[in-house]
């Protein structure tokens, strides 16, 4: 929880950084926005081949050696004098550095929790909620301190002491430590030579193999819907500080929003995770994309504080519930045994819906001057993708 809190804390800050960066270099918000692309990018390319690392030789390795790397970048920003240097930093070593942290995670935490799995993923997915609306205010008070680059040098440290030192605390699964997971029940064994009883988990890796679940239509089915959904959530998170501070609202009322958009999320991990235990995980991915598509139909006509706000709370609800619930569908269809694979490869997906959303975001502004239509975009997109849950029918068995 404490790392995907700094990890959210580094990624949903960047759209405050944006104004100092064009005041300072005269850069577009084009040219900027296709720095996070650029860092969308490099976790669509990683996620896969991590996954599949990990399901073999397990997290705490490549966390800790992905995370110096995505420290290193958030460092040398400091330095940055030249555009192609923050796409290298920022883009490239962050983006790679930080591509497997939610992937690894999740994945571990589902393979510890067997029962009440949707509530656990979504405890250790409020990370992402607390981290974003503690940060958001704390960049935007570094910036007016240090400037933007004191403010990056700051993450750097503080993703240092909370992001690399406790990777070294986590386990692949509770066999490692002779446990078993979360709410599944021992099986009893009597030895013939000394009558002891051992306690024997149940197989923690059943379900089907890559070569079957790419076979499958639910599995292109989640990629899309993941996909679309992130192009509206980075689009969001990218350009809500300059949609707002654009109308002339305050800046550290405008960061504010990021604030209440991670307290909001707080709350749909939680609440969409318990309906994802008792409903199952499909309704609760269809409850999220129809909170997505009412806030962003919402967000087009907001034009003063209130309005960003109502709107900054519903989305929250939506992202909240939507990315814990990444491990808990792909596990419910195809359950754990190549779970690191399949967790990679919606992140991937995912991630190329994040690499558009805030370039998309930045052309739409130039050309229009406005960001209505793009968020008037998003709200199609959201459409879309409630329609394409409900073509998640059962896996037939094979």
């Amino acid at each position: 929880m404490v790392m995907l809190g700094m990890l959210a804390g580094i990624v949903y800050t960047f759209g405050i950084f944006f104004k100092s960066l064009v005041t300072e270099f005269g850069w577009s918000r084009t040219a900027i926005s296709g720095v996070l692309t650029t860092y969308w990018i490099c976790h669509a390319i990683l996620a896969i081949p991590i996954g599949w690392i990990s399901d073999r030789y397990g997290p705490r390795r490549l966390l800790l050696v992905c995370n110096l790397l995505g420290v290193s970048g958030l460092i040398l920003i400091t330095w940055v004098s030249s555009l192609w240097q923050i796409y290298l930093f920022y883009g490239v070593m962050v983006g790679c550095g930080f591509a497997g942290t939610f992937v690894l995670l999740t994945a571990t935490t589902a393979r510890w929790f067997l029962r009440r799995r949707g509530l656990a993923l979504g405890i250790v997915a409020c990370g992402i909620g607390l981290g974003t609306m503690a940060t958001a205010p704390l960049v935007e008070r570094l910036i007016i301190w240090f400037d933007w680059r004191g403010a990056y040098f700051g993450l750097g440290m503080m993703s240092f002491a909370t992001m690399v030192l406790p990777a070294l605390l986590i386990y692949r699964e509770p066999s490692v430590l002779g446990l078993l997971p979360y709410g599944q029940s021992p099986v009893i064994l009597e030895t013939e030579t000394n009558n002891r009883t051992l306690r024997v988990g149940q197989d923690n890796n059943k379900g089907y193999s890559v070569k079957d679940i790419i076979r499958f239509e639910q599995y292109w089915i989640i990629l899309a819907i993941y996909m679309l959904f992130f192009t509206c959530m980075q689009m969001a998170m990218t350009h809500l500080f300059n949609y707002a501070t654009d109308l002339g609202i305050l800046g550290t009322v405008a960061a504010s929003f990021i604030s209440v958009a991670g307290g909001s999320s707080i709350v749909g991990r939680l609440g969409i995770g318990m309906v994802s235990d008792h409903l199952g995980p499909k309704p609760a991915v269809g409850l999220c994309l129809s909170l997505s598509l009412i806030s962003f139909v919402f967000s087009v006509f907001a034009d003063a504080a209130w309005m960003f706000y109502v709107f900054a709370m519903i989305f929250g609800l939506t992202y909240g519930g939507l990315i814990p619930l990444m491990p808990g569908i792909t596990s419910h269809f195809f359950g754990l045994k190549s779970l690191g694979f399949v967790v990679g490869a919606t992140m991937a997906a995912a991630s190329l819906g994040g690499a558009i959303g805030p370039l998309l975001g930045g052309v739409i502004f130039d050309y229009t001057g406005s960001y209505k239509a793009a968020f008037a975009l998003a709200a199609g997109l959201s459409l879309t993708g409630i329609v394409l849950t409900f073509l998640l029918r059962p896996l037939r068995p094979r």
